[in-house]
């Protein structure tokens, strides 16, 4: 018995089954690799997200520097007796209130991000790599 195209239907079945097994077959060749990567890029990014939760400071600063800058002031001058005069207070008032901004400015520099604690667990994968890969005597352990 022929299909319509004049091809034995045997046949025509065993090509289907060899396309199949070949596809079979590559997929399984395949899916070992592609599911190490994926695995490892989530591990990144869920670890990324763990770091970041647990290296975040807690970042309870004050509205109002200039308050906190007067409050400074006036604490020093309690517990020294030192008397300023207007001018002199208005500009160590200044002064407090920029080094703050400074502070602040910096400090914010200073909280991991989602994409800097990404980078450096993909860093740490590269460096476990590299301590597997010598041994403490420097000698090549043939691990890649």
């Amino acid at each position: 018995s022929n299909n319509l195209k004049g091809v034995p239907r045997g046949v025509e079945e065993g090509r289907k089954s060899d396309s199949k097994r070949r596809c079979a077959r590559l997929f399984w060749r395949l899916f070992p690799h592609v599911f190490l990567i994926l695995s490892l890029i989530l591990y990144a990014v869920l670890g990324a997200q763990i770091f970041q939760h647990i290296e975040k400071k807690p970042f309870n600063e004050p509205e109002n520097i200039s308050a906190v800058a007067r409050k400074v002031v006036e604490t020093v001058q309690n517990h020294t007796g030192l008397t300023l005069n207007a001018s002199t207070q208005e500009a160590l008032y200044s002064k407090i209130e920029n080094i703050l901004t400074k502070f602040r400015n910096e400090r914010e520099y200073q909280n991991w991000r989602f994409y800097g604690s990404l980078f450096f667990c993909c860093t740490l994968f590269t460096t476990i790599l590299f301590v597997l890969n010598y041994s403490y005597n420097g000698q090549k352990l043939g691990l890649s």
